[in-house]
């Protein structure tokens, strides 16, 4: 059965090596197989024969191919068929000729040139080959047809094994060690194994790409397909809803014409009944008059008397009563035609219409609304004039309201419009605080390092650092300093991503940094513990962003870590663990300066709970350069957060505040100020204080303007804030809500003149008539600020103040007052207002097409937005 197998695959095999024309076998010379257009194989013989005038015609499927000059040999090879001869005539090398037999194969008859297998060898002995000369080949008992693969076919070379490649770009291909000194000298050669495994893994890669790039674009194309489906459900939808408004518009003006119709027609028909009834009467009277008038005439022209008298009488009543009937008034009751022309209807669509179509081009609607409020025979829909004090109102509130919209958007600064001195606000440096930060141009000060603004920190007493303290020891790279820390961390409260526990490392001067991440710095150079993620994981990152170290904090919160600093010969510093001859952490390059001082930053205890331990018997730390907030021992060897035995504050005293200086104010003046207090945790974060420089330093005449604390507001919801608490004769008289996390802004406008000053904010105004302050010298604003809160003032310029925030604060006072004397509250009638629109609205929604149907429920959904909106909640 195998045999039977084989001898038919052979026999297809040689039948499709064969041109179905000439039936000649394929080969390299005359009987090229080609390949026509339609796919169909020839040999070149016989396409040469049949190619007439640059034409071919396929012997099998009859279709007409284009050969370019009349060349057959131009048309491509079909290298399967000529591989499959190849791959014929190395099956029939390696099969028995008698038997077709591939097993066993080792015998051939030189004479006959037939391969044999020892069966048919010893049959053909016996018979027909009993004369010839009968070798024996090479065993190729184990040899497959993929096997034959592996041995080189060149004559001379059968039995030799391809175990080497050829690299070279022209060759490409397996070859023996013949081929390698006859036809491959000085070409790349390398073992064939090792030319698969490198090849297999390059296709191997390429093949997982490929695989991945198609598992990509399936991604691809399935997000694209919900995409084509989501537009195309959008725009069925839109198209949907844009049906369905077009047919509301379309049935709201068939309704009315229908109605309008129904109404003229009723109307028509009343008018037309009564004409049709004074046409009846008016042909009756004719007839009967005309009847009467023809008896009157005969009787007069007939000569018979006594019939003439037997009828006077009924006669001349007859036409007495003819000659006073009324039929010829005029019918005053009787409509105009004219009145039934639809007109008003007419233009009431027609103005709908066009406020529809024409849209909100702006000539349309300044042409519309000149047309309906100013223009001669303006009429409602009702068909009544417009009064003149209607349209001077509609003419004022337009221009009102278009000049409110200019100065918002193009605001007009007070002191264009108004005389007013060229006056500024400056700090008076010379009381600047160790603990206070100042931007570059003097214009913004903070309790906290500003970001992202060129600053200086502290003054020249001593060098500043926030939440942290300096080493009272100095290192050098010549002496090769070093020193160590301990620090432990407990009590973490939450492990927020990027969350900053600790920081230290080497300084020339002072960190005007809140954390030391940045842009580097040639000034410092340092390690911070950071949280990764809610994991617990925590890495210690260098100034350059590079982890260095990473580990998981224990279940209990808690963790110990042992740093070693070293400032080496060459120039740079190593961070280790533990001691100078444990493991290398870190090295970075040299940072400025001679001298260095070690530095420790700590998070605040509301984070968690850090103490940092200097190990080092020669480095302590510096109790000046102790941020405020933070605890040091007695022997100045430890630093915390949160105290602990034998442990105290820095005093602080006259540090947190700072005095603004209201200058070149002569006359009448306007400066403005902002300020800004992020996530606040005192109960008391600032206070300003109003004085004058001849007072200074005495605080006699010192008068307290207002406070910034913690307070309860009552509004629609109870919540707690902060407000700003207003200060009248030592008394506390009102309180202005202020949302911390945001800028806000006070002006004070001095006349020198009254000696007085007023405090705007918030739509408030705060006189203060106080003569000794204004009436000589320099008025000042002391800031007293506190140390836990992050408090930032900006001195604004004075074209801040515009006029339509003057007229805000001149328009208020007077609304106010209005307000108050509705015996409600203003958050009340304010829903008493909306309501009243909401009802309105509706009413409006009934009867105008203009309004969408779900316009109702979206001004009601922003009304509750903006009514119930609070900032951070």
């Amino acid at each position: 059965m195998a045999a039977a197998r084989v001898k038919g695959v052979l026999s297809e095999i040689e039948t499709m090596c064969e041109c179905s024309i000439c039936y000649h076998s394929y080969d390299d010379k005359c009987h090229v197989p080609r390949v026509l257009p339609c796919q169909h194989t020839f040999c070149t013989e016989c396409l040469t024969k049949h190619c007439r005038r640059r034409r071919l015609k396929c012997p099998l499927c009859n279709q007409d191919h284009n050969i370019k000059n009349e060349s057959v040999e131009k048309l491509p090879k079909d290298y399967t068929r000529c591989n499959l001869k190849d791959l014929m005539e190395t099956l029939s090398k390696s099969l028995c000729k008698e038997c077709q037999n591939q097993n066993h194969v080792k015998y051939i008859c030189t004479t006959c040139d037939v391969r044999m297998c020892h069966i048919c060898c010893d049959n053909k002995r016996q018979g027909s080959c009993n004369l010839h000369t009968i070798e024996i080949i090479a065993d190729l008992s184990e040899t497959t047809v993929i096997d034959l693969k592996s041995i080189c076919m060149r004559p001379g070379h059968e039995n030799n094994e391809l175990k080497y490649f050829c690299c070279e770009k022209s060759c490409c291909n397996a070859v023996c060690a013949h081929c390698v000194v006859e036809f491959h000298k000085n070409h790349t050669i390398k073992p064939v194994k090792d030319e698969y495994e490198t090849r297999k893994k390059i296709m191997q890669s390429h093949f997982h790409a490929a695989k991945s790039k198609i598992k990509t674009a399936k991604s691809t194309l399935g997000n694209l397909v919900e995409k084509i489906a989501s537009i195309n459900q959008t725009g069925a939808n839109g198209k949907t809803s844009l049906r369905e408004q077009a047919k509301r518009g379309i049935d709201y003006i068939t309704d009315f014409e229908n109605k309008s119709k129904k109404k003229a027609d009723e109307k028509l028909l009343q008018y037309l009944n009564m004409l049709k009834k004074r046409k009846e009467q008016v042909k009756s009277f004719i007839d009967n008059a005309s009847e009467c008038c023809s008896i009157s005439e005969e009787s007069l022209t007939g000569r018979n008397i006594v019939a003439f008298l037997s009828v006077e009488k009924t006669l001349t009543d007859k036409l007495t009563s003819f000659e006073k009937s009324d039929i010829n008034k005029p019918l005053d009751t009787v409509t105009k035609a004219e009145e039934f022309d639809l007109q008003a209807e007419t233009s009431e669509l027609k103005e709908k219409i066009d406020r529809i179509t024409l849209g909100i081009n702006e000539s349309n609607v300044f042409k519309e609304f000149f047309n309906n409020n100013f223009g001669s025979g303006t009429t409602t829909n009702g068909g009544e004039t417009r009064s003149i004090m209607d349209r001077f109102i509609s003419f004022s509130m337009t221009i009102l309201a278009c000049a409110i919209i200019t100065l918002w958007y193009s605001p007009v600064p007070y002191s264009r419009v108004f005389k007013v001195d060229d006056t500024y606000l400056a700090l008076r440096k010379s009381q600047w605080s160790s603990k206070t930060c100042y931007s570059a141009d003097g214009r913004t000060f903070s309790n906290i390092p500003i970001e992202n603004t060129r600053q200086i920190c502290g003054n020249l007493i001593s060098s500043y650092i926030f939440k942290g303290v300096f080493t009272n020891s100095t290192f050098t790279y010549q002496r090769g300093d070093s020193y160590s820390i301990k620090i432990d961390v407990s009590a973490i409260k939450r492990y927020l991503p990027g969350l900053v526990l600790f920081e230290f490392g080497i300084s020339n001067g002072a960190i005007e940094r809140q954390n030391l991440e940045g842009p580097l710095s040639s000034a410092f150079y340092g390690w911070s513990l950071k949280v990764l993620n809610a994991k617990r994981e925590v890495a210690v990152v260098n100034s350059e962003g590079k982890i260095v170290q990473s580990k998981t904090i224990s279940a209990f919160d808690e963790e110990s870590y042992t740093f070693h600093i070293k400032l080496n010969s060459n120039r740079t510093i190593a961070l280790k663990t533990e001691n100078k001859n444990s493991k290398k952490l870190d090295e970075t390059k040299a940072i400025k300066g001679n001298t260095k001082r070690g530095f420790v930053k700590i998070c605040n205890a509301n984070e968690a709970y850090v103490t940092v331990k200097s190990m080092s018997n020669n480095v302590s730390f510096d109790k000046s350069t102790l941020y405020p907030n933070l605890y040091i021992a007695t022997n100045r060897k430890t630093i915390s957060n949160r105290k602990f035995p034998l442990s105290s504050k820095k005093r602080v005293e006259n540090n947190f505040f700072q005095d603004i200086m209201l200058l070149n104010c002569e006359t009448k003046c306007v400066f403005v100020l902002n300020f800004r207090v992020d996530s606040p945790t005192t109960a008391e974060v600032f206070s300003v204080v109003l004085t004058n420089s001849q007072f200074l330093p005495s605080a006699h005449y010192n008068v307290t303007m207002f406070t910034y604390k913690d307070c309860t507001v009552y509004n629609f919801k109870t919540y707690q804030s902060y407000c700003l608490f207003i200060h009248r004769n030592n008394l506390e008289y009102f309180v202005v809500p202020m949302e911390p996390n945001s800028w806000h802004s006070i002006t004070i406008m001095v006349d020198r003149k009254k000696k007085s000053a007023s405090f705007l904010f918030k739509n408030q105004e705060i006189e203060v008539e106080n003569g000794y302050i204004f009436e000589s010298d320099t008025p000042i604003l002391r800031w007293v600020m506190s140390a836990e809160d992050s408090v930032e003032v900006y001195l604004a310029d004075r074209d801040e103040f515009d006029i339509l925030t003057w007229f805000g604060y001149n328009i208020f006072p007077h609304v106010n007052q209005l307000v108050s004397l509705i015996p409600i509250r203003s958050q009340y009638l304010s829903i008493l207002v909306m309501v009243f629109c909401i009802i309105y609205l509706w009413y409006c929604r009934e009867t105008d097409p203009q309004i969408e149907p779900d316009a109702f429920p979206n001004i009601c959904n922003f009304i509750g937005r903006r009514l119930f909106a609070r900032r951070g909640q």
